[in-house]
């Protein structure tokens, strides 16, 4: 479905509703926002770590925003930086913007390890734990406001990062579509709908079952 498709499904359920009349300004607001929240709902809640366990049904519905980026390498302090892997995204995929990290690891004497993300109040922890420290077959990794830092360093290791970028800002105007998969779109619609005050998202979502028929 087109942005122009959506804005239109948008008009012809407000109407159903009696609602008042939105600019298309206002209405590519309630998308990109409902946009963004349709996503945030596949990710885990705060404090419960990095990584996104999705069943292949949910995947599917955000796989269009998944990019496995080409390996990197540590630095000799063990620090890969965030702007190194925006710049490996953008090279996937032109104006891509990073969201959120999925899964990280490293590939060394050609055998395949995942790195595990580490809160860093048990960082040192770990490091005085013998089950627990970083090794070359188990290594870990912290974060920073502008890092990710491994443990152990090794500058061998071709690092792998699978992310997840920020859907494009879509927009009615000069037509700019959504980059997420056409059968999510209805969803999206009653969402939007949702932000500008009509309805419950059930009543919106069975409106749209509707007028499939």
């Amino acid at each position: 479905m087109t942005i122009t498709s959506m804005a239109q499904l948008f008009d012809l359920l407000q109407d159903k509703y009696g609602s008042p009349y939105y600019t298309n300004p206002e209405k590519t607001l309630f998308i990109n926002r409902a946009i963004v929240d349709f996503v945030q709902a596949f990710l885990p809640p705060e404090g419960e770590g990095m990584n996104v366990d999705l069943n292949e049904d949910a995947m599917s519905q955000i796989a269009t925003l998944i990019y496995s980026l080409p390996y990197m390498n540590m630095s000799s302090a063990g620090v890969v930086t965030k702007a190194s892997v925006q710049t490996a995204l953008n090279t996937a995929i032109a104006g891509g913007l990073l969201w959120r990290r999925l899964n990280t690891g490293w590939v060394l004497g050609g055998e395949t390890k995942p790195a595990k993300w580490t809160r860093q109040n048990d960082y040192y922890e770990f490091k005085a734990n013998y089950f627990k420290n970083p090794s070359l077959d188990s290594p870990r990794f912290f974060e920073t406001a502008t890092t990710y830092q491994f443990d152990p360093i090794n500058t061998n290791a071709k690092l792998y990062f699978t992310v997840l970028k920020y859907p494009v800002t879509v927009d009615i105007d000069t037509v700019v579509n959504c980059d997420l998969p056409d059968f999510t779109h209805n969803k999206i619609v009653a969402m939007a709908l949702e932000f500008a005050g009509i309805g419950s998202r059930d009543e919106n979502l069975a409106q749209l079952l509707q007028l499939k028929k």
